[in-house]
């Protein structure tokens, strides 16, 4: 919620959330944003993003953070191609810090990403190999962008990269 109050005005924001208790956390607090008038402008989906609509096996942690697709996870959970969620929609920002699943899940994206160009904020830390892969999948459906790496954090975590139009 804190990148709600951060970003300021927005037209509508899709979160995906897989983890059951953290989609529950999430929908709580987007009641107390309802009286802000501002949730019927947040859709959640309880369903995690990758290149593919399929169902993967998932290992859920609900303190908040490192839920990941594993394939010894304990659970089956549903995952969608943005590209085939958002095709429709006027996508202007994509945000991803989902735990290692992010070269896929800008794979389903492609199409959102080369046609619209949205700002994009990739976590690039979860794998060694994140660190240039994703920038150069990035750079090479749009040469056009600007990318710029940011790291968040005294540890290893929280490095971003940010690919901008200027």
């Amino acid at each position: 919620m804190s990148f709600i109050n951060k970003v300021g005005k927005f037209k509508y924001i899709y979160a995906f959330e897989p983890d059951e208790e953290n989609f529950k956390t999430l929908n709580k607090e987007l009641e107390e944003l309802s009286v802000n008038a501002c949730n019927d402008q947040i859709i959640a989906f309880n369903a995690g993003v990758f290149d593919k609509n399929e169902r993967v096996l998932f290992q859920p942690n609900s303190n908040g953070g490192g839920s990941q697709i594993n394939e010894n996870g304990l659970q089956t959970i549903e995952v969608l191609a943005l590209d085939s969620v958002l095709c429709e929609k006027e996508v202007t920002f994509i945000k991803m810090d989902i735990e290692g699943a992010e070269k896929e899940a800008l794979l389903g994206a492609k199409e959102i990403i080369t046609s619209q160009r949205p700002k994009l904020a990739i976590c690039v830390y979860h794998k060694p190999e994140d660190l240039w892969e994703i920038p150069l999948l990035i750079k090479s459906w749009v040469p056009e962008y600007k990318l710029y790496l940011r790291h968040h954090c005294h540890d290893i975590t929280e490095t971003v990269c940010y690919a901008v139009l200027d």
